[in-house]
């Protein structure tokens, strides 16, 4: 059995983290309400495009199934 580091998992995850910190870098004062729904947009808008994109493999929904994660059931419905 050979265990191997999830390359295209840790890339799609890492373009995520990196998309979603952006708006949070950019927005220093609460003033910019704007910024706020934007990042929230963009969060959706990531949501959309992972599932459109095919979301997790079938083995990496296994791993997560196995994991002790609160709601793991509502992310594994919802990725």
């Amino acid at each position: 059995y050979e265990i191997r580091f999830p390359f295209a998992f840790f890339l799609r995850v890492s373009a995520a983290a990196l998309l979603a910190a952006l708006p949070m870098f950019l927005a220093r004062e609460m003033e910019w309400l704007w910024l706020t729904l934007a990042t929230v947009a963009f969060g959706v808008i990531f949501m959309a495009l992972f599932k459109l994109f095919g979301g997790f493999d079938a083995q990496e929904k296994e791993r997560l199934k196995s994991l002790k994660l609160p709601y793991k059931d509502v992310w594994l419905k919802w990725l």
